[in-house]
């Protein structure tokens, strides 16, 4: 099963204004288009017909997003993209029609009238205040995923330069939403201050939808602070269960929240020395503060990371511990996998059971995206909590989650 698609027919007059508005807002909520001037991108020279009849019939979209607006219902391809939709309806194919000007003012051809006739539900974005919520349901139903689903696949891709997606195999079979806020980003794409409020507003708007979910996969390449976000929003007290796949690197271990013996986590401790205790801290000195900076930086790199985090410290100005935490530069296998996570979370455990006058602490973290959902996942009790980013180009943090 590839990621949920849908066909965006429109008049390329009304794009810019009024398409592409309403596509940025649900991208958040996993509404992945199909857009003719990207997807056929590496087909120049090749029939737009057959490209178009292709991508309807073949391609891996399961709706079309039909907006309707005075000019478009007059454009010869926009009305042979609904008779192509029209002789797919039925075949687990669904034609949302958007209303971008009011109904009673749009003069319908026959072929428009022909759908209409069947009278399907439609959208009015212009009056309906729930419309984005009933636009990005919409398009995960018509490919299956629904309030009642069990499972579902989440895609990171927020600095993948890449419009391609790939999922990795163990995954695959699950509906899969691309959470992607710019679709066209590159390796240094960072969110902006005000656009983490709109990625945590997105998850919960599909926690709240998705009421019934057992396993929530994640993948892809990301901020590390997108994928915190994720172990936030969803609840344990849910039963969901979240598997991270350490992918960019080809290492195709699962790492999971689900774990007999997660509770293990509370008997870490820095003073155990001993060659199976994969994360390393000295015991914190933390007279005259109040606040402490975790910083989780694997092993070798921990000089390199060290010197921006201080920086940028002493540039905010604030009075902060800075505990730095080393973790193992490789993880050999899933059950190593398994022990770094709760011993992550170990060290917040202790730092918070033990240093009483510690009041906030702070994390940034050099660990690997799939950590990310399960150490915030385990530690929704240990707040106040923040969790921090690194804009890679000019390696300041952004703050991107708080734990309260």
């Amino acid at each position: 099963m590839s990621v949920i698609r849908t066909f965006v027919s429109h008049h390329g007059g009304d794009y810019e204004e009024r398409v592409a508005p309403i596509l940025r807002l649900v991208a958040p909520l996993g509404v992945r288009p199909w857009i003719d001037k990207v997807d056929l991108g590496d087909r120049v020279g090749l029939p737009l017909a057959g490209q178009i009849e292709e991508a309807i019939f073949r391609g891996p979209c399961t709706s079309m997003s039909l907006f309707l607006s005075k000019h478009s219902v007059t454009r010869k391809w926009v009305e042979r993209e609904v008779e192509l939709a029209l002789q797919r309806l039925g075949d687990n194919f669904r034609v949302l029609p958007i209303f971008l000007d009011p109904p009673d003012e749009i003069d319908l051809p026959p072929t428009f009238r022909r759908l209409l006739d069947q009278k399907p539900l439609w959208l009015e974005p212009f009056k309906d205040p729930r419309f984005i919520e009933k636009y990005a349901q919409s398009v995960w139903a018509a490919d299956g995923l629904t309030g009642t689903s069990e499972e579902v696949t989440l895609y990171l891709g927020h600095r993948n330069p890449s419009w391609t997606v790939e999922v990795p195999a163990q995954y695959s079979h699950a509906p899969t939403l691309d959470l992607r806020l710019n679709l066209t980003g590159d390796r240094n794409y960072s969110p902006a201050d005000t656009e983490w409020k709109t990625i945590e507003d997105g998850l919960k708007k599909i926690d709240e939808h998705l009421k019934c979910l057992k396993r929530i996969n994640v993948c892809g390449f990301a901020p590390l602070g997108v994928g915190t976000l994720i172990g936030k929003i969803w609840d344990r007290g849910t039963g969901v269960q979240i598997f991270s796949d350490n992918f960019f690197n080809h290492i195709h271990q699962t790492w999971t929240t689900d774990g007999k013996d997660f509770l293990l986590a509370d008997s870490w401790s820095p003073d155990v020395a001993n060659e199976s205790q994969l994360v390393k801290m000295s015991r914190p000195a933390t007279a005259r503060h109040n606040a402490m900076l975790m910083a989780f930086l694997p092993a070798g790199r921990d000089i390199e990371y060290m010197a921006h985090i201080e920086r940028w410290v002493s540039e905010r100005g604030a009075s902060t511990l800075i505990q730095k935490v080393i973790l193992p530069a490789h993880v050999a296998n899933p059950e190593q996998a398994q022990q770094l996570v709760r011993e992550c979370v170990g060290t917040v455990r202790f730092v918070k059971r033990h240093c009483q006058e510690i009041k906030l602490i702070e994390i940034i973290s050099g660990y690997q995206l799939a950590l990310a959902p399960l150490i915030s996942y385990h530690l929704k009790n240990c707040g106040p909590l923040h969790f921090y980013d690194e804009v890679k180009i000019t390696h300041e943090y952004r703050l991107a989650a708080v734990i309260s």
